[in-house]
């Protein structure tokens, strides 16, 4: 028998109206840095003039970077958990080295960890990996105060 207090919700419905539009850009940072990151590294393989020493080990490291970023924007915009927040944000950390990605990584890490995105993966975090809700009045208290 079911518990009446527990209902089965989709994870990435769980804060009202889903993602929050802070959440959203950043996603949509981060698969467009993905994407031209992507784009860039198989332009720079497959053209021989722009060949380094670093050889193809080099490309293959960063489009493989590239590719993670991409699918890890795409994850979290269907609601993945926390984990996928830190991964991105470190990986925007040591992509901030170099000057151009600093465009899309730093927007990104400061739309992903503002107040109303910070309540959404609050509220991922209150859903187990069933996607049995927990304490789902605490939580509509907390985003009341929060957001009050």
């Amino acid at each position: 028998m079911s518990d009446p207090h527990h209902t089965q919700q989709d994870p990435r419905l769980a804060a009202p109206g889903g993602p929050p539009g802070p959440l959203v850009a950043a996603c949509i940072l981060w698969i467009v840095f993905g994407a031209l990151l992507t784009l860039g590294v198989a332009g720079l393989a497959v053209n021989p003039s722009f060949a380094t020493s670093t050889g193809p080990v080099a490309y293959l490291l960063v489009g493989a970077v590239a590719i993670t970023v991409l699918v890890l924007g795409i994850a979290m915009l269907r609601g993945a958990g926390n984990a996928v927040r830190i991964t991105l944000t470190v990986i925007g950390g040591l992509f901030c080295l170099a000057l151009w990605p600093v465009v899309f990584a730093i927007p990104a890490v400061v739309l992903q960890f503002q107040r109303r995105s910070n309540a959404y993966f609050t509220a991922l975090a209150s859903i187990d990996h069933r996607g049995v809700e927990h304490d789902a009045e605490e939580w509509d208290d907390w985003d009341e105060q929060r957001s009050g």
